[in-house]
């Protein structure tokens, strides 16, 4: 360094990483800092340096010297914050930021920057304001602009969100970007031909441009030109392979690298997209389409690869034949891509304990976490050991918490491939491995597929078969799977004698909650149903309308899960005569705030053809009465499972007359409906609903009883836990 003089070695840096050439341009950044240990630009670019080479703890504390030496340096104090960012450091990303912004206020990329963060936090009423503020210093600011328009989105407001593209693409009308962002709004409002239009546009300006070209397959699919969409999906794959992989899952399409895309498949999730914000204009189609798709996978001899597609089936009347055919060809996708790929298992010493490996990506805050994270403590670790295999990051939560807790190991195996997790299972020589999760999002099938344990278990998170000769059985219990029900599985039964579901632990304090707090009329009898808007179906929602006439003081109470939700099914109301404003929607909230709600709800109206499961559960721990239909499936059953093991068979209904005819009577009793409450406050803490204990004990008899057969040789049978000979010794 000698040789060189400081203006010219920082001159050099500034090139060096103008060239992307990172490592020298830290390397020499590094030596010039360690000669002038003041130079505020020196260790400003050795930041940006090591910020490019993903170098995060360098570039922090060099963006930090920079920043104590030049306090108002607003560009390092700009790179500090993106580094925290990456670090996941949030906060602290924002707090840079804005002592950038007392230097600079009105500069717009601060304000893009600040938006950003926020957004990332989920925020997105923060980060409209930010954007907005942006735009304020530069009204045609590129980035702002395009932020702008995907926070209007996530909020819901498509409309505001069009305007905003449109603005955009009037302003730079020369950027791809611009029109392929109005497309991705314009698919979001259902307006195919305009999408196709926008993306050709950004075609036209960018021919290589493999987003838009996904985006127009995709409003090519929702219009029915699946020879059209077929091209547009392998021009874009084309395009860019590593990009068209990428918005493939973040459209939920969980395909294989060598499978091509099956455009009827697709057009069938993007018909059941709209269904799912309970868009009904469309669902007589749905069957039809269910039909059609397993006709044309028969013909072609090729398995459907969407298992996305399965998990909607719980939600759709649909024949047993379909719903069967449906999830075996999902799981011979999973087998033939992992024909050949069976772990090594290391032969060893039978171990004293039975070793039972727990699988799903929802050890979190999430409904099965929430089931889930009072069990594993329980089980008596003199006879098992306990693993988990996490396919998900940890949220940080209390349910990760008592989860990692409750386990003798747990194994974050979120970004390890197929035949790595089913190899590490392998090497940890487990007897009984449970999936958790099905076919729901952020499952791993094709882990089971490879047979790393020699028991494989369906249990908890998916409410049907897999349809899978790779998953020996399925824990159940009579009332979800009464005996004919059998034949709608390829697993062997397993029923445990009261519920098969566990309850989670302590649910949260719930601090009392004023009715005009959360948008309820001042009085009347509210009904509420907070489970997911895709398990509302056009039936019972004309029985819930039906139940609002009669009980005209009365208002429903909803989640709203998705963005179109409230407009859809205010549309729908006023359709049957209902005056919309008595649809009260809650905002996604805590899960503390979700079940302090249920402190002013009445009574819980559940779904038909899929039932709430642990939202059910949560309402009558706080107090509140849930009423169900029972259909013929697993999934139109969960209800009544949870009621009769709470100990409320009266409030199980099988037809939607019935049903109609309880919730209004419930409504207009008083007297009966306060003795239903205070029974329910009296007998659910000893109802076998909540003997997690005793669940625990009878899933352990089941694991035990499928050890012994497999050890003997014998193959999977079904059977009854209570009907299991006691043994003192099972091996």
């Amino acid at each position: 360094m000698s040789d060189v003089e400081p203006d010219d070695a920082l001159a050099r840096g500034v090139g060096l990483l103008q060239s992307s050439r990172f490592t020298e341009a830290r390397d020499l950044l590094s030596a010039h800092c360690r000669v002038h240990p003041d130079s505020s630009y020196g260790w400003f670019l050795l930041g940006a340096a090591s910020h490019a080479l993903n170098e995060l703890d360098a570039a922090l504390t060099a963006l930090r010297t920079a920043c104590d030496l030049a306090p108002e340096f607003v560009q390092a104090l700009s790179a500090l914050a993106a580094v925290e960012l990456a670090r996941g450091e949030t906060s602290d990303a924002l707090t840079h930021y804005r002592r950038a912004l007392e230097l600079e206020p009105q500069n717009a990329q601060l304000w893009t920057n600040v938006g950003v963060v926020q957004g990332t936090s989920g925020d997105w009423q923060a980060a409209l304001q930010s954007y907005d503020k942006a735009l304020d210093c530069d009204a045609g600011f590129v980035a702002a602009l395009m932020n702008r328009g995907v926070a209007l989105s996530r909020l819901g407001r498509l409309e505001d969100a069009l305007a905003n593209n449109n603005r955009f693409a009037e302003l730079h009308a020369d950027s791809a970007d611009a029109h392929y962002n109005r497309a991705e709004v314009l698919l979001a409002l259902l307006r195919f031909d305009e999408a196709i239009a926008a993306c050709e546009r950004a075609c036209a300006l960018v021919p290589r441009h493999a987003a838009a070209h996904f985006d127009r397959a995709l409003a090519l699919t929702c219009l029915g030109r699946l020879g059209e969409a077929d091209a547009a999906f392998e021009t874009s794959r084309a395009c860019d392979p590593h990009r068209f992989a990428s918005l493939c899952a973040t459209s939920g399409l969980t395909l294989s690298a060598e499978s091509r895309l099956d455009t009827r498949a697709l057009y069938l999730l993007r018909l059941l997209a709209r269904n799912d914000a309970c868009d009904w204009r469309r669902r007589a189609e749905l069957a039809e389409q269910f039909e059609l798709l397993m006709q044309a996978a028969d013909r072609s001899g090729r398995p459907i690869e969407m298992p996305e597609l399965a998990f909607s089936s719980l939600s759709m009347p649909l024949p047993r034949d379909t719903r069967r055919a449906l999830v075996r060809s999902v799981a011979a996708g999973f087998t033939r891509r992992a024909a050949g790929r069976r772990p090594a298992r290391v032969v060893q010493a039978t171990h004293d304990r039975i070793r039972i490996g727990y699988v799903s990506p929802d050890f979190r805050l999430h409904a099965v976490g929430l089931l889930l994270q009072d069990l594993f403590r329980r089980h008596d670790r003199s006879r098992f050991e306990i693993l988990a295999y996490s396919l998900a990051p940890d949220d940080r939560s209390d349910v990760r918490e008592r989860i990692a807790s409750g386990v003798d190991r747990l194994h974050d195996v979120a970004d390890l491939s197929d035949d790595t997790i089913a190899q590490r299972i392998a090497d940890d020589g487990i007897d009984v491995l449970v999936d958790l999760a099905g076919y729901t999002l952020g499952s791993r099938s094709g882990v089971f597929a490879r047979r790393p344990a020699p028991v494989q278990v369906n249990y908890l998170g998916f409410a049907g078969s897999l349809g899978a000769e790779y998953i020996d059985y399925v824990i159940v219990d009579s009332v979800i799977c009464p005996p004919q029900s059998d034949q709608d599985f390829t697993e062997k039964l397993v029923r445990l004698p009261a519920t098969f579901s566990p309850v989670g632990a302590e649910l949260p304090s719930r601090p009392a909650r004023r009715r005009i707090e959360a948008g309820l009329p001042d009085s009347g009898f509210v009904f509420c149903c907070f489970t997911s808007n895709y398990k509302i179906d056009p039936s019972i929602f004309a029985t819930w309308m039906e139940i609002l006439a009669q009980v005209p003081t009365s208002c429903l109470w909803l989640a709203q899960s998705h963005g179109q939700t409230q407009q859809n099914l205010n549309r729908e109301a006023e359709a049957r005569g209902i005056d919309p404003r008595r649809l009260i929607f809650a905002p996604l909230e805590t899960y503390s705030a979700y079940v302090a709600r249920y402190g002013l709800a009445d009574l819980f109206l559940d779904t038909r053809w899929f039932n709430a499961h642990t939202t059910a559960i949560d309402a009558l721990r706080c107090g509140v009465p849930v009423l169900t239909l029972a259909g013929e499936t697993l999934s139109s059953r969960l209800g009544a499972s949870v009621l009769r093991a709470a100990g409320f068979p009266e409030l199980i209904t099988h037809s939607l007359d019935e049903y109609r005819l309880r919730a209004i009577e419930l409504a207009i009793d008083g007297a009966a409906f306060a003795a239903l409450r205070t029974k329910l406050k009296r007998t659910l803490p000893g109802s076998a609903l909540m003997d997690t204990q005793g669940r625990t004990r009878e899933l352990e008899a089941a694991y035990l009883e499928m050890v012994r057969r497999q050890r003997a040789g014998l193959v999977a049978e079904a059977f009854y836990v209570n009907a299991i000979p006691q043994r003192l010794n099972w091996f």
